[in-house]
């Protein structure tokens, strides 16, 4: 019986049809079973002899209760019946509230759609029992509410949720809990995964209250850090910096006071794949189950150049800070959740203020392509005007971008051009004279246009496209290969977009069948950015390429040929004379023999 009370079904719909069972019932007893016939030999011989087999006159009961058995196995087999085994969720079977505490600190920024997502199964977990919700948050100085609520109550605010770019404090928190004397049900607990130094005491403390008590804590980047010793790796970088922004954390960079070969042993011997692949420079990469991590010992510039340094291995932490670029970059958290800021970043973070560490000239003069991540960082995440003082820096040291190769000029404009404010950036680099050593001399630099398809993408839901807006600034030259190193199919996009700007587009219908609705959704949208097409042709276009399948051609070159056609140049021209009448009156269907009969008429018409 314990186990029936986990039973479920796939398809409840389909045990309706048990209802019927008794209609089955009524017609099997009320329907005799067909008439046999038996035939007999017809000699005298066999006169008078009786058929001693008899006929029920209805179905006996035992083989009706064998075939509705058989139906009612095969409606609970459409069914899809299932056990379970009841989830810690679903443990508490007692009165009283579900508590969920739900760790919104800045760690929790990197698995925030998975955390969000088992909060809200938790709460389809709370409605169906029709169980209320007491939701609390370990964010320091958040509000606390006890008062239980109906689970669709609480969903309705869960946009407002997000995470903050603090540690959690969640003794704090459990200390509000015991004073409201809470007794739930059932509490579940949904960690970001770090444990601040007392996640144990916590999660005791959770399960004092008297329910029962789930903890979800997701795989994070301490596993690497666990290797390698919580006290000699840190997370560095950008995975920090987004995470603190609730921003999507990518890549996860650590760093280490080991030295590379060092890194490599402990990694391996804690089941991690290795691959050296700077070793020189002290990055290893470390693998384990799909995620892969940098890991860089801690380095101190001997020696730069503008391009290139020479570096020395070190376990000074703030050494390693100082030759970082921005002091958002140099921000450090270890594996319980501390963060470390040797260079003061974290202020110049939450005020999304971009700034060089120490003097921005020096910076710029160890690597000049920091003039190109200083206009990239300030357009993704600046709220501020840049500083002065880094402009003049990016000014005075703009020459020395004509020593950057274009593969690394273009790995920054990939991600500088779709920034939220890409364009606010370009006209900094304009004054500054950046945009000299960037973009060929044939660019237009038309600004408008970038801002029109900046505000088009915003607007339409459109994901921005680094190329397509490059074209939109500069036109859709063929100088832009060479200037930033693109590959083949790059160019060829390009290409595939200066013939719609030259306007050569003899018929939409013609350019969505031959490119395809990708490529006619760009040219529309450059189009549309240069002052090309109206407003109602671009929705209308937009809309179809959105949608776009291309419809099949049924002729073949193989059927001119059986109808007699020779092979050669005059038949593709015929084939794409007929293909292209098929395209120009709209994709009607046509059978294949209508098609070759006009096909037939122009070859004869040659």
């Amino acid at each position: 019986m314990n186990a029936l009370a986990h039973l479920s079904f796939a398809h409840p719909a389909a045990l309706v049809a048990l209802l019927a069972l008794p209609v089955i019932w009524w017609l099997l007893r009320a329907t005799p079973p067909r008439p046999r016939t038996v035939r007999f030999a017809p000699f005298r011989i066999l006169a008078g002899l009786t058929n001693r087999k008899q006929e029920a006159a209805r179905t006996p009961w035992w083989l009706i209760l064998l075939r509705l058995s058989l139906a009612a196995a095969l409606i609970l087999a459409v069914a899809g019946p299932r056990i379970a085994p009841p989830s810690p969720d679903r443990a508490a079977a007692g009165k009283g509230p579900a508590l969920i505490v739900l760790d919104n600190g800045w760690a929790a920024a990197r698995n925030w759609a998975g955390i969000t997502r088992r909060l809200s199964a938790a709460l389809d977990e709370a409605a169906a029992r029709n169980r209320p919700v007491i939701l609390a948050v370990t964010a320091p100085g958040a509000p606390f509410d006890p008062a239980a609520r109906r689970a669709e109550k609480i969903r309705s605010g869960l946009s407002l949720l997000k995470p903050r770019a603090l540690a959690p404090d969640r003794a704090a928190l459990l200390a509000r809990i015991r004073k409201a004397r809470l007794e739930p049900a059932h509490a579940i607990w949904l960690s970001d995964g770090l444990d601040y130094g007392a996640a144990k005491d916590f999660a005791t403390g959770l399960a004092a209250l008297g329910g029962t008590l789930s903890v979800h804590a997701p795989a994070h980047a301490a596993l690497p850090l666990a290797a390698l010793g919580t006290d000699k790796a840190r997370i560095v970088g950008g995975a920090v910096r987004n995470a603190l922004l609730g921003e999507p954390v990518e890549d996860v960079d650590i760093a280490t006071v080991w030295p590379p070969h060092e890194t490599m042993k402990w990694a391996a011997a804690a089941g991690f794949s290795v691959h050296p692949v700077a070793v020189e420079h002290g990055s290893v990469i470390v693998s384990r189950r799909g995620r892969a991590f940098e890991v860089t010992t801690l380095r101190r510039d001997v020696e730069t150049d503008g391009r290139h340094a020479r570096v020395a291995f070190t376990a000074d932490w703030e050494a390693d800070a100082r030759r970082r670029d921005f002091t958002m970059n140099a921000l450090y958290a270890d594996a319980s959740g501390a963060l470390y800021d040797p260079v003061g970043g974290y202020g110049d973070l939450l005020a999304r203020r971009v700034r060089f560490i120490g003097e921005a000239e020096e910076r710029i003069r160890e690597d000049y392509l920091r003039i190109l991540r200083f206009f990239r960082f300030w357009a993704r995440y600046a709220k501020e005007p840049p500083e002065e003082e880094a402009l003049a820096a990016c000014a005075a040291r703009r020459e020395g971008l004509a020593r950057i190769s274009r593969e690394r000029i273009q790995a920054e404009m990939q991600k500088l051009l779709p920034a939220p404010r890409a364009l606010e950036a370009l006209l900094f680099m304009g004054d500054a004279g950046v945009l000299d050593y960037i973009l060929p001399g044939c660019c237009a630099r038309d600004f408008t246009a970038f801002m029109t398809m900046a505000k088009d993408d915003a607007a339409r839901g459109l994901k921005a496209d680094w190329l397509l807006r490059l074209a939109a600034l500069c036109g859709p030259r063929a100088e832009l290969r060479e200037a930033f190193r693109l590959s083949r199919a790059q160019a060829g996009w390009l290409e595939i977009l200066a013939r719609a700007a030259r306007g050569e587009v003899e018929d939409w219908r013609l350019f969505f069948y031959d490119y395809g609705g990708q490529a006619a959704q760009a040219a529309i949208r450059l189009l549309h950015a240069r002052g090309d097409m109206d407003e109602t042709a671009f929705d209308v276009y937009l809309e179809t390429a959105r949608g776009w399948t291309r419809p099949d051609f049924p002729l073949r070159g193989k059927d001119l040929i059986a109808a007699g056609i020779a092979p050669g140049p005059r038949l593709g021209q015929i084939l794409e004379e007929t293909r292209r009448r098929w395209i120009l009156d709209g994709f009607a269907p046509r059978k294949r023999e209508e098609l070759l009969q006009e096909a037939l008429r122009r070859a004869g018409e040659a």
